[in-house]
């Protein structure tokens, strides 16, 4: 065996060096990865405002890299940022804690002051928002139940209902709210069935013409109803002007001023067009003044003796009819055109001089002329029985305003064993 009595080192001093220079490159590289994962948590941390846990990785930070100048202000900014915040905190505990005895107190405009300043310091504050939203809204409520006691004692009943749904809406369980609204309940029922009976009045006054009741009705109404008083106003101006022009329609009724009576009814029926008793009077007017005109023309046809017309008139106008002398002068025209021998109708006038006559011969005071000379009684007119006289049926029309109306006289003798002699002059067929 060769046994070396010296050992030389230096062979392995290139790799010494060389496995150390790599073991610290290696080192190195670890701490540079741990100073940037250092780094990248302080400025994560810096974000969320944690500047407990950004100070505690600054430190980090400066124990990869010692005195480096970036991490040495993250963690003074930490600190700094820290101290702030502990101030902060206290400030907003501070807040919060004031908030919470104003809201106790009743002092909610000041609990919402110190609530929004609590949220000013941290605005991710529950506690501080859910206290000023309910603050806000008693406020609301407030103001709610201030506004329906007001509509309440106006007796405004439905506006003061509307407040109180509202009130329930925000707070249901709000027992001012429930009081009220029972109250108001109770009332519109009471309200609502005197309403309904003073209206019921009130139109029954107005369809008997009663306008002075009607008028009394509506100013209870104004007073009861009073959301709805301005209807019950004009109701009442209404009522005044249906009964000036009924008092104008019954004057001119009275007068017959046809032309005006159809002008006030027309101007009554603007304001009351179911009215049926002026209806019924407008109608007759508008009829009688129709007739009137066509009564001319049908008798102007007779005077000519045209018995076409007279037939044509009467047919086109219906209303004719009506006149139980017109029918019995169109069936003379028919019985004319048809060639039959008939006694030309008399008119009102020619029949008043024939009855005129007869009176006077009936009685004595022209005694007829004498034949040859000599004076004879005249012929008597016999007494008609009672039986008989009933059995008389006589249809006559009054003259009308153009004084121009037919009016025909006719007599009918039912069978009678005694057939009593009449003057000739009284023999109108």
């Amino acid at each position: 065996m060769k046994v070396y009595s010296q050992i030389d080192c230096s062979q392995f001093n290139e790799l010494t060096k060389k496995f150390v220079g790599e073991a610290k490159k290696q080192i190195n590289e670890r701490k540079d990865k741990a100073y940037n994962d250092a780094i990248k948590k302080v400025g994560f941390y810096e974000q969320l405002h944690d500047y407990d846990n950004m100070i505690e990785w600054a430190k980090k930070a400066l124990k990869y890299h010692k005195g480096d100048n970036y991490a040495s202000e993250k963690l003074q900014q930490a600190q700094n940022l820290k101290d702030k915040q502990v101030i902060k905190n206290q400030d907003y505990l501070d807040l919060i804690s004031k908030a919470r005895t104003a809201r106790a107190e009743g002092r909610l405009q000041d609990a919402i002051v110190f609530c929004k300043s609590a949220l000013n310091l941290r605005q991710d504050s529950d506690e501080a928002l859910l206290i000023k939203n309910d603050s806000e809204k008693q406020i609301e409520i407030e103001r709610l139940i201030k506004s329906a006691v007001e509509f309440f004692s106006k007796k405004n009943y439905l506006e003061a209902l509307k407040k109180v749904e509202d009130i329930l809406n925000l707070e249901p369980n709000n027992n001012k709210a429930k009081k009220i609204k029972s109250k108001v309940s109770e009332i519109l029922s009471k309200q609502e069935k005197n309403i309904s009976n003073l209206v019921s009045a009130l139109n029954d006054a107005e369809n008997k013409k009663e306008y002075n009741t009607a008028i009394k009705y509506c100013d209870d109404l104004i007073l009861v109803d009073v959301l709805n008083s301005y209807k019950w106003k004009d109701k009442m101006s209404q009522l005044t002007s249906l009964q000036q022009t009924y008092n104008e329609i019954l004057s001119l009724k009275q007068e017959k001023d046809w032309e005006k009576l159809i002008t006030a009814c027309e101007s009554f029926l603007a304001l009351s067009p179911t009215d049926v008793e002026v209806n019924k009077i407008l109608k007759a007017v508008r009829e009688d003044l129709e007739l009137q005109q066509i009564q001319i023309e049908f008798n102007n046809a007779y005077e000519e003796r045209n018995w076409k017309l007279v037939i044509s008139i009467y047919e086109q106008n219906p209303i004719l009819s009506k006149k139980k002398s017109n029918t019995y002068t169109v069936n003379q025209a028919r019985k004319y055109l048809k060639g039959k021998k008939s006694k030309p109708l008399r008119t009102f006038i020619e029949n008043e001089e024939i009855n005129n006559s007869d009176k006077n011969y009936g009685n004595g005071s022209h005694p007829q002329p004498k034949p040859n000379g000599k004076r004879i009684k005249p012929n008597p007119i016999p007494k008609v029985s009672n039986e008989i006289e009933t059995s008389l049926t006589l249809t006559k029309h009054e003259i009308d305003n153009s004084n121009e109306t037919f009016v025909t006289k006719k007599a009918k003798r039912i069978s009678n064993p005694h057939k009593p002699k009449f003057h000739k002059t009284k023999n109108i067929k």
